[in-house]
């Protein structure tokens, strides 16, 4: 409360008792309103809005570590316009949209429309996740980790490819062959790296859907090459036994799609 309404609240404070609840009450809200004065004048034909934080408070989230719950830790920082969440224990970055919420907040969400963040306009953070749909406020305790270390040579990629390849034989029974122009790759530093995001995010979606034994039959019997190009949009497509899935170089870093799409729209396919 303001000091210059400090005295007069005092003696009216102590003249209320006398007075009934409800004529109390109105005593109360006609000094308030006389005291705070008029509304301000607003232009012929507008309405009322709440006020919307902008400025620093609009860029939020704040980059760094945060924790939700008792374990759950993630990293926020930025590449670029885009936001990058990623989950301490896991090697898989998400680049994220973002929309206006209400009372000045963030929705943040990623490529296949879920939401993976929302931020207050007051600034508190809530995340998203599977397990966690009706989401879980979430603390800043620190600085986001370091970067990635440099994008493997187009021969190391070969050859991871190779082995994510052996490793989907191993855990999941599924049989494919990952494939790239890993000739072209070896002047271009942002391709390189969308090629390995889209091999490692694309392994990740198979490791998902080879739980399902159904899904396992329908991959076998309907491809069995998994073939990562550039193209002007992010597709999957099947044709002749190989599965194309396609990344944006436009795009810089956020153009390729995470593991969630490819899954969705590898169960769409099959």
């Amino acid at each position: 409360m303001p000091r210059s309404l400090g005295a007069r609240a005092a003696r009216l404070a102590a003249a209320l008792p006398s007075l009934g609840l409800i004529a109390a009450g109105l005593v109360l809200l006609a000094f308030l309103a006389s005291d705070l004065g008029p509304e301000p004048a607003r232009a012929q034909g507008t309405q009322w809005e709440p006020r919307r934080l902008t400025g620093s408070h609009a860029a939020q989230p704040r980059e760094g570590l945060y924790l939700a719950g008792d374990a759950l830790r993630f990293a926020v920082d930025r590449e670029g316009n885009r936001v990058r969440l990623r989950f301490v224990g896991e090697d898989e970055d998400f680049y994220l949209t973002i929309a206006p919420g209400q009372l000045g907040g963030r929705v943040l969400k990623y490529d296949t429309g879920e939401t993976a963040l929302k931020v207050a306009g007051w600034g508190e953070v809530t995340v998203y996740t599977r397990e966690a749909p009706g989401g879980i406020p979430a603390s800043l305790i620190g600085d986001p980790p370091a970067a990635h270390a440099g994008v493997p040579s187009p021969q190391k990629l070969k050859a991871l490819a190779a082995d994510i390849g052996q490793r989907l034989q191993y855990v999941g029974g599924i049989t494919l062959n990952f494939d790239a122009d890993w000739s072209e790759l070896g002047n271009d530093a942002n391709a390189a790296r969308l090629v390995l995001d889209t091999l490692q995010n694309s392994a990740r979606a198979f490791e998902i859907l080879a739980r399902s034994p159904e899904k396992r039959k329908a991959i076998a019997a309907r491809f069995d090459t998994v073939r990562v190009a550039p193209d002007r949009r992010m597709i999957a497509r099947i044709k002749d036994r190989t599965l194309t899935i396609t990344y944006m170089p436009s795009e810089g870093a956020a153009g390729r799609p995470s593991s969630h799409a490819i899954a969705i729209a590898l169960s769409d396919l099959l």
